[in-house]
This record gives structure tokens, sequence and C-alpha cells, in this order.
């Protein structure tokens, strides 16, 4: 059996466990570069397109330089390593109980995946960063009364 052939079959929920901490993590790094863009208003670009579009990059930012939360990313991939045995399992079961690619199966496979799997996965979110930034339980309790819908419905009309 070739690697891949592992890593897709025998060692599946391994692999979508691994990898859904690992885009967590992209996605958190990713997103704290891009705050700190935001926050002193330096223009975009592709990096180190030039020489000299590097050097109008490093001479248009602010004095602060960018430092990267690395507690934040190393949460944010615990989190994402919890979530991704939810990931797979839910999804094997529904490719199980609702077979098949039609353009009906899908759109059930949709419902259920936005009515089920993505309340859930907000929940183990906030539960897992509370905990993980060591709150206690009536204040991740309070950030899910206030955020858990309105998160959700941002996701589903956005």
């Amino acid at each position: 059996m070739t690697v891949w052939g592992k890593l897709f079959g025998k060692y599946l929920l391994v692999t979508n466990t691994v990898s859904c901490g690992l885009m967590m993590a992209a996605g958190d790094v990713i997103q704290q570069r891009n705050d700190y863009l935001r926050k002193y208003n330096v223009p975009t670009y592709v990096m180190a397109a030039s020489p000299n579009a590097e050097r109008k990059f490093h001479n248009s930012r602010n004095s602060d330089d960018y430092i990267h939360d690395y507690e934040r990313t190393k949460n944010m991939t615990i989190v994402g390593l919890l979530q991704g045995p939810f990931h797979h399992w839910f999804y094997m079961i529904l490719d199980r109980v609702i077979p098949g690619k039609t353009a009906l199966s899908v759109i059930k496979k949709t419902c259920l995946d936005q009515s089920i799997a993505s309340p859930t996965c907000l929940g183990i979110f906030f539960i897992g960063l509370g905990l993980l930034e060591h709150r206690n339980i009536e204040e991740i309790r309070e950030e899910m009364r206030l955020k858990l819908y309105d998160t959700w419905k941002d996701v589903q009309y956005e």
C-alpha cells in the first residue's frame, strides 16, 4: 500500500484530524498577519517581487514590528485537532445515511451540515478556546450565549 493509500485509507481519521489542526493554524497565522497589515495601513502585494518592492515594504512599516502571538496559534491548532475527529465521523456517517452525489442528496447533506455540524463545531471552538485561555465555565457559557448564534448566522449568510 502506498503512502497516499495509507493516509487516505487506513489512517484517514489521523489525516483528517491533523489536517484540521493545520488548517486552523494556517488560518490563524494568516489572520494575525492580515490584522497587523490593516492596523498599520501597509499596502499588500506579492512579497519579494523585487528588491525595490521589498525595501518599500520594510520602509513603509510603522515602528511597531510585527510580533506573532504563538500562544494563540497553538490554541487554534489544538481546537482544530479537537474538531477533526468530529468532522471525520460526522461526514462518514452522513455519507452512509445519505449516499450518492445527486443534487437532492447534496442539498440534504448541506442542510444537515449547516444545521448540525456547523453549530457543533462552533461550540467546540468556543468551549475549547475558552478552556485553553483559562476561562471559567460561566465566562465560556456567556460568550457562547452572546456569540454562537450570531457567528453561525454570519457564516451562513455572508
